[in-house]
């Protein structure tokens, strides 16, 4: 299944692909989302020490022989992003390919980011990073 689309995340929001799921989702190429693949509020927990109204666990899995490609950003500031349990993930994107509060990888999942513009989209490119993965807090 293809979609072209970008997907909003509310707050309360979470996105689970298991038991052998296919998600394969394109962003826009123009208008204020251009290049987000999926965004999610940042401002989901008001102070770091904070649970916010939310919970602690906003949640984007991908899991259990999933299959997850997408084209654009995963901006998801608030989210903690699982990708586990022999899924497959493929993302690509001129700019930042995952913006996410935490990362975690399981199992025999195999991810595959690649920081490419292979639709020609007129946005800023992010920092090339020499061993492409950068952590910041």
């Amino acid at each position: 299944m293809s979609y072209f689309s970008e997907c909003r995340m509310a707050p309360t929001s979470t996105l689970y692909l298991y038991s052998g799921s296919s998600l394969d989702v394109t962003s826009p190429t123009s208008g204020t989302l251009k290049n987000i693949q999926f965004f999610g509020d940042r401002t989901a927990y008001p102070s770091p020490s904070s649970n916010g109204a939310n919970g602690p666990n906003l949640g984007f899995t991908v899991i259990g022989d999933s299959r997850l490609i997408y084209d654009g950003a995963l901006y998801v500031p608030s989210f903690h992003v699982w990708f586990a349990g022999g899924s497959i993930v493929e993302g690509k994107s001129p700019s930042y390919l995952a913006i996410v509060k935490k990362l975690w990888f399981q199992d025999n999942t195999n991810v595959h980011l690649t920081q490419m513009n292979s639709r020609g989209i007129n946005v800023e490119a992010s920092v090339k990073l020499e061993y492409g993965a950068a952590l910041f807090k």
